[in-house]
């Protein structure tokens, strides 16, 4: 059998006979940046017979680091090599050339990641909360230490609810975190999706299971950044927040150390989100604090 990771996992959970007649399982991770521009590189060499000006490989690069963080990217893995090997061709036939240059990569769709030290200055430029500025150098210093130890996957371990009230800045300090942790190469792609817990709730039933998986699905491997966390636990009794919790915690356990969630909500806001977490959970997956176990505060 063959299918999407979330579908096939929740398929053999719910079909335990089922699962029992397969020994092996086989998963296969998502390409990364550096994959997709090989991947690109050969397509338009084998199929295209296009040579490419090594030159333009940053821009390459900057283009895919772009797409990945695009919330409504249809085109993945494979498929995302070969729309832009087609996109690269067509442009570099247009200028009658059998060479793909940077010009022939729109200068519209490229991503740059800053550098650690830049991100680490800005967040040293704002006034106060030095406990969040530490806290966050606490994580990528033990992120770095596990990269040393010979690690090589999985290097963050935790998920993370920044909490705060309105106006201390733990979005905005949750957003340079996200970008530190694809500066230092804590994830496998260091794509950043942020979408509200409002829009993972769907209006009608099965509507939110498929928002949340879409969802994490364009964030793994990166970050995923949920912002009005709150919103999971006041959907005005429809009951569709307790649908995307249900949804999302098996995730965060069963593929942790392939992606980071961020979760942002004020502390009074947490306390509730993380009761409300526990209420859903009961027995099921367990203690609530295993799966978004790190907390930042923003003081005032």
């Amino acid at each position: 059998m063959s299918g999407d990771y979330n579908d096939m996992t929740n398929f053999l959970e719910n079909n335990k006979d089922v699962a029992g007649l397969f020994a092996f399982r086989f998963q296969l991770d998502s390409f990364s940046i550096d994959d997709l521009v090989s991947l690109t590189m050969a397509m338009l060499k084998k199929e295209k017979h296009m040579d490419f000006d090594d030159e333009a490989l940053p821009k390459l690069r900057a283009h895919f680091a772009w797409y990945m963080r695009q919330k409504e990217l249809t085109y993945v893995n494979g498929r995302l090599a070969e729309k832009v090997s087609n996109d690269l061709c067509i442009s570099a036939k247009l200028r009658n050339s059998d060479i793909i240059e940077a010009i022939d990569i729109d200068d519209d769709k490229i991503f740059v990641p800053k550098t650690e030290e830049q991100i680490f200055k800005e967040l040293d430029n704002y006034i106060g909360l030095q406990s969040v500025k530490d806290e966050i150098r606490a994580i990528v210093s033990n992120v770095k230490e596990r990269r040393e130890k010979g690690m090589t996957e999985k290097l963050l371990k935790d998920h993370f609810i920044f909490t705060g009230n309105p106006g201390t800045g733990k979005t905005t300090f949750a957003r340079k975190f996200g970008e530190i942790l694809n500066a230092i190469g804590a994830l496998p792609t260091g794509q950043f999706v942020e979408v509200s817990a409002k829009e993972m709730i769907g209006n009608y039933i099965g509507d939110t299971e498929l928002n949340v998986k879409t969802t994490v699905d364009k964030a793994m491997g990166g970050v995923l950044f949920i912002d009005e966390a709150y919103a999971f636990a006041t959907d005005d009794g429809a009951g569709f927040g307790m649908d995307a919790v249900n949804t999302l915690l098996p995730i965060l356990e069963n593929r942790k150390g392939e992606s980071g969630v961020l979760v942002v909500a004020s502390k009074h806001h947490a306390e509730q989100l993380l009761q409300f977490f526990g209420v859903v959970v009961g027995e099921l997956y367990g203690d609530i604090a295993a799966r978004l176990n790190a907390f930042v505060h923003a003081d005032e």
